[in-house]
């Protein structure tokens, strides 16, 4: 019997992942939500036109390689690419459901790769539902789609990511206003502890940070940092982005406010599958066990991986990495013949490297308190409009933790089923009951993962 391997995700670890697979003479189905290969990094990148590619800069360009050779394989006779597809429903035994086109199919496969990337970091503070208020990688989204920059923009949190994007702005002609951060110099003081152990490879990040904000600084964006009380209103046809700057209040207008205060493994589906995970205390999220080469740790289900930023955010360099690693250990378990046990603990060397770098930036861009515990009436559940005042209430009254507040309030009821608040209530429920994270858990994720009607559900026949 021929070995079939499924992979959700065509980001840069599922990428890399089918590339190896293939080339060892492995089946393999991808499944993607989006129309062309690259996860949210490197979105589009296959058909990005050449003054995208140069706007986004060198580490875009490496996605534009990964996805033009996986394209290659995608046409070999053991690969089954299938784009615009919505995973809804995965089992432990290795069965996929998904949605094309209004249509339901589903597939039993020998193991599971699960590539399916990180989410940016919920950040409820007053105002981020307001219209004009984005998240910074929803405004890369609209960059790689429509090659569209938005003008008139004010970038608000921490993180490497808020330097990228407004040199990416400034290149295309519209830097922003200002950039409003949280982070402090006492912050890059404590994380500077991580730098001796970074090698040559890992401190070129560095550097090119540092490069990112000298064209930040040549271009006349003002940086704010330290900053706390963040709030936007809106004021007349515009956003005002007010913030207490040492003991100074002051405030930016801009049409739009794109916040950005790091990145998360997206843990929706490895929940549903009953993987364990563990509380991350440097990046402030849930990651899922796995031993060293990607497989899940698991009562349930077996011949499950999880490669790149959905198991640990480590970058994309490192899901490059992680991807090639899970594959070779694909064909250790399967008792391919090109495995190579070489291979693949040079990668985990290489892959280790990035460690020390990943440290450095949890410390130095740690989510401020007021995020990662809000009051009042800020809104934590976007979909059930449901407030932080509601919420305390609620584990005043004896909700005991993620689940019961369902009951109590409706929080991660909605459309996107927790996915954005789901990290905010459980660090909540931790801070008032003075518990350990692990301890208070997270939602219970069931199937359907997506949304999904009865008329589609019709469509399926075994």
């Amino acid at each position: 019997m021929t070995t079939h391997i499924g992979i959700i995700g065509a980001g840069p670890a599922g990428m890399s992942a089918a590339i190896r697979l293939v080339e060892a003479g492995c089946r393999i189905t991808i499944l993607d939500e989006q129309p062309s290969p690259g996860g949210q990094i490197y979105r589009n990148a296959s058909i990005a036109s050449d003054p995208l590619i140069t706007l986004l800069g060198d580490d875009y360009e490496t996605g534009v390689r990964l996805s033009r050779k996986f394209l290659m394989i995608t046409e070999h006779e053991h690969c089954r690419y299938i784009p615009n597809a919505s995973v809804w429903s995965v089992n432990p035994d290795g069965i996929v459901n998904w949605i094309v086109d209004e249509q339901v199919d589903a597939f039993g496969f020998d193991g599971l790769i699960i590539g399916n990337g990180a989410l940016e970091r919920p950040m409820p503070l007053k105002g981020w539902t307001l219209p004009g208020v984005m998240t910074v990688g929803a405004a890369q989204i609209l960059l790689k789609t429509s090659e569209t920059p938005l003008r008139d923009t004010v970038l608000v949190g921490a993180g490497p990511l808020l330097y990228l994007v407004a040199v990416q702005l400034i290149r295309s002609g519209f830097p922003p206003k200002a950039i409003v951060e949280t982070q402090s110099l006492t912050d890059l003081i404590k994380a500077s502890r991580h730098l001796w152990r970074m090698n040559t490879k890992t401190l070129a990040y560095l550097v090119k940070g540092l490069e990112f904000i000298s064209v930040i600084k040549k271009a006349g964006v003002r940086r704010y940092t330290g900053v706390k009380r963040i709030e936007i209103d809106k004021v007349a046809d515009h956003l005002r982005i007010s913030f207490k700057d040492g003991s100074r209040l002051r405030w930016v207008e801009s049409e739009y406010a794109l916040l950005h205060s790091g990145v998360v493994p997206n843990t929706q589906m490895t929940r549903s599958l009953d993987i364990d995970h563990r509380w991350n205390p440097g990046n402030q999220s849930f990651d899922p066990v796995t031993n060293q080469f990607g497989l899940a740790k698991s009562a349930v289900s077996k011949n499950i991986w999880l490669a790149g930023d959905g198991a640990k955010i480590l970058g994309a360099d490192a899901a490059i990495i992680s991807g090639k690693i899970v594959a070779e250990d694909v064909l250790d378990k399967f008792s391919f013949t090109s495995f190579d046990p070489a291979r693949r603990k040079n990668l985990l060397k290489q892959k280790d490297r990035f460690v020390p770098v990943r440290q450095f930036l949890d410390e130095c861009y740690r989510p401020s308190t007021e995020i990662l515990d809000p009051d009042g009436d800020v809104i934590v559940c976007r979909c059930e409009e449901v407030k932080a005042v509601d919420v305390r209430k609620a584990i005043a009254l004896g909700a005991q933790g993620p689940n019961q507040l369902k009951v109590f309030t409706r929080c991660g009821m909605g459309n996107c089923q927790g996915r954005y608040c789901g990290l905010t209530v459980s660090q909540m429920v931790a801070s008032a009951r003075d518990m350990e994270l692990d301890e208070v858990g997270y939602y219970r994720i069931r199937t359907p993962l997506k949304p999904i009607t009865l008329k589609e559900l019709s469509t399926y026949h075994e």
